[in-house]
């Protein structure tokens, strides 16, 4: 088993990623690497170890193997494989407006952390668990269908965030 820790740290002028088959695992990797625009993760990655990706400012794809059994990437964001946890949304991905697909239940931490350009995410009813800070970019408004918070949504799921509107029928 291949890991990385703190590999690829600060890294300003890395533009691409790209995981060899064989890597397992990291560490707080990838972090502020403010040039990075993708990262390909293989087939035998299982496990990020830390929130991935904080700080890469310019990552607009994240890219999975397409036969990786623990992760998928759908339009360049970060998926569990069956699509029911919502990873990561890269911080430059280019797009204004984001709905969370039908089949997420949950919002990791930091999922959507100082993004750049994206100003609106639209929260589905079926997103019953968002863990800590999951929502934590100042240029965003978060549109919930939930007529309230669900019990499910840590008390911190957002921070920093321009605006919450709850009942959103849009």
């Amino acid at each position: 088993m291949e890991s990385f820790h703190s590999f690829f740290y600060f890294c300003d002028q890395l533009e691409t990623i790209i995981l060899k088959e064989g890597v397992e695992s990291s560490n707080n990797s990838y972090r502020k690497c403010i040039a990075l625009k993708t990262i390909t993760i293989p087939k035998s990655f299982k496990q990020f170890m830390f929130v991935p990706f904080n700080g890469c400012t310019h990552l607009e794809e994240i890219i999975v193997h397409q036969d990786n059994p623990n992760f998928k990437s759908i339009e360049g964001v970060l998926y569990s494989k069956d699509e029911t946890i919502l990873i990561k949304y890269p911080q430059g991905k280019q797009e204004n407006e984001f709905t969370i697909p039908a089949s997420v239940i949950q919002v990791n931490n930091n999922a959507f952390y100082n993004l750049l350009i994206l100003e609106n995410v639209i929260v589905p009813l079926n997103v019953t668990k968002v863990q800590p800070k999951a929502f934590q970019s100042e240029r965003l408004t978060i549109f919930v269908r939930a007529s309230d918070k669900p019990a499910g949504w840590d008390d911190e799921w957002y921070f920093n965030c321009l605006n919450v509107i709850w009942n959103y029928s849009g």
